[in-house]
């Protein structure tokens, strides 16, 4: 999920209920099972697709996206977050827009690209916490798992024009890059860890294939605690 600080990055994934939010007008989206709570039907329609294209585009890297959903956009969100992931009650949480321009640092990557790709790659980041939402973790807890495949989709979402631009923004030495995907690294420098994640699943001989092995428990990134 998405965060502000300690730049732009992505809240952990929450289990707890959302507060309480006030009444607005729900769309619900024509071509795939789920709904848009905004006062916006300009973003309720761009919400919606961006849903319809993901979910089938996730499902064509071995993640199937629980369906229906329920899209609630707020002007604010905990933690200094972008976009959270409710999981246990098929709920994803966005900023407004607006509020979304004003919370993105203007440092990493991400700022490298326009803010509405930025935006719409957000969903895909939640949808992709969603479809995984650790199954098959023999651990405590599965963070990097969880991480890294909700940035490599979030990445993987955008254009072609735009995952060039974040690209160009984020070199890394491929010799260290694994050593980048720690829950440790995730805390201390996310843009460090969204970078490494996209690298990581961009040079795999068959990147949604490795993504599938994640998601059936054959491949584990997380290290055990002592």
């Amino acid at each position: 999920m998405g965060q502000t600080g300690p730049s732009w990055l992505l809240c952990l994934l929450v289990a707890a209920m959302p507060g309480a939010t006030a009444l607005r007008a729900q769309t619900v989206c024509p071509d795939v099972d789920a709904s848009v709570e905004t006062d916006s039907p300009e973003l309720a329609a761009r919400v919606c697709a961006v849903v319809e294209e993901e979910t089938e585009s996730l499902a064509q890297c071995n993640l199937v996206v629980p369906l229906p959903l329920t899209i609630e956009v707020q002007p604010s969100l905990e933690q200094g977050c972008l976009g959270l992931c409710h999981c246990d009650t098929s709920l994803i949480e966005l900023l407004d827009p607006a509020s979304f321009a004003e919370a993105i640092s203007d440092q990493g990557p991400f700022a490298a690209i326009p803010v509405e790709g930025y935006y719409d790659s957000i969903v895909a980041h939640e949808l992709a916490h969603a479809a995984y939402d650790e199954r098959n973790c023999p651990l405590e807890s599965c963070l990097v798992n969880q991480e890294f495949i909700a940035y490599a989709m979030q990445v993987r979402s955008q254009s072609p024009e735009d995952r060039a631009l974040f690209e160009a923004a984020s070199p890394i030495n491929p010799d260290e890059a694994l050593s980048y995907l720690s829950e440790v690294m995730h805390a201390m420098a996310p843009q460090r860890f969204a970078t490494t994640a996209w690298r990581h699943f961009a040079r795999q001989q068959d990147p949604c294939g490795y993504v599938g092995s994640i998601v059936a428990g054959d491949v584990l990134l997380d290290r055990e605690r002592s």
